[in-house]
């Protein structure tokens, strides 16, 4: 079944992500808020598993590890967290088989501490110099409200990317099509999935919505739309105070 996740847009980050070299690289996203990294957390998720599958490079540990944006000394956490014995480098990145993909998360709130802005220049200064006898794994980190983009200088052994809504129209009407029911006749087919694509404005989970429910009049979907949006607003208001 065609999935958000399995769409050419999102598979395409997914690629971009795996598809390091035998060296290793460490790979920065940065995304604008909170709120929208959780709207398309789930699909990274998915694209990332489905590529890494393909590649028979394992599967992510536990999704995508959420790292603490206070943290005195990052590396240690993350060593932590991958259940490593050695908190270095050389042992959190060397691949001993099939260890995948190293792939966190981490909400700065407008701000990266310093502590994080150290750890990250060591980090792509390691991809860039150190010669392993194994292959280093890559690291991508997903930064959420960084204060800069790119959030470290560009350089040798890191790349860096800000994150946009990559859907495409036409990739969007084929999902719906490829999900609704059977309608009646070519002419409801053709309603159903032009007034969804519009209605849905290439918002993912609005598409989920609007697929879940499967609405038949004008005013169903204006009302899934509308009351998504209202819920939208709500959380927004709470968050701010």
């Amino acid at each position: 079944m065609l999935t958000i996740g399995s769409l050419p847009s999102l598979r395409g980050i997914a690629e971009t992500i795996v598809s390091g070299d035998d060296s290793g690289q460490l790979i920065l996203f940065s995304f604008p808020s909170k709120q929208v990294w959780e709207k398309w957390r789930d699909f990274f998720i998915e694209a990332l598993d489905t590529c890494l599958s393909e590649r028979d490079k394992g599967a992510l540990y536990d999704g995508i590890i959420a790292m603490e944006a206070g943290s005195d000394i990052p590396q240690n956490d993350l060593a932590e967290k991958l259940d490593v014995d050695e908190p270095v480098l050389d042992e959190i990145l060397a691949s001993y088989g099939d260890d995948p993909l190293i792939v966190l998360e981490l909400d700065c709130d407008g701000r990266l501490e310093s502590a994080w802005r150290e750890f990250l220049s060591n980090l792509a200064r390691f991809y860039r110099t150190h010669d392993s006898p194994y292959s280093k794994r890559s690291t991508c980190l997903f930064l959420i409200s960084p204060p800069h983009i790119p959030p470290i200088e560009p350089a040798p052994g890191v790349r860096c990317f800000a994150f946009w809504n990559p859907l495409q129209w036409e990739e969007v009407r084929l999902l719906i099509g490829a999900n609704i029911g059977q309608p009646e006749n070519a002419i409801s087919r053709a309603w159903i999935v032009s007034t969804y694509a519009g209605s849905a404005n290439l918002d993912p989970e609005i598409i989920a919505k609007l697929l879940q429910q499967e609405p038949r009049s004008l005013w169903e979907v204006r009302e899934i739309v509308r009351t998504y949006c209202d819920g939208c607003q709500s959380v927004k208001k709470v968050a701010q105070h």
